[in-house]
């Protein structure tokens, strides 16, 4: 169940994945969350969430041909006409 203490703490779980919580506001929420399942459920997803960002970032797309590629970039974009 949802209360005003879990909706703070909820906030609190996206600034601790961020790295801007101080300590005594980390270890605040560290407390809730070995009580509260429903809290530890949403740090868990938005753990799971961020790592999964990560990944993406990490698997940039490699074109085949990147020469064709920006040559034809570069021939839509010169060719284009303005309205």
């Amino acid at each position: 169940m949802k209360t005003k203490k879990c909706k703070y703490y909820q906030n609190k779980i996206y600034l601790y994945r961020a790295g801007e919580l101080s300590e005594r506001e980390r270890d605040r929420l560290k407390r809730h969350l070995v009580s509260c399942q429903e809290c530890a459920e949403i740090k868990k997803n938005v753990e799971d969430l961020g790592s999964n960002m990560e990944q993406l970032r990490t698997d940039l797309p490699v074109p085949g041909n990147p020469v064709a590629l920006t040559n034809n970039i570069m021939h839509a974009v010169t060719s284009y006409k303005k309205l």
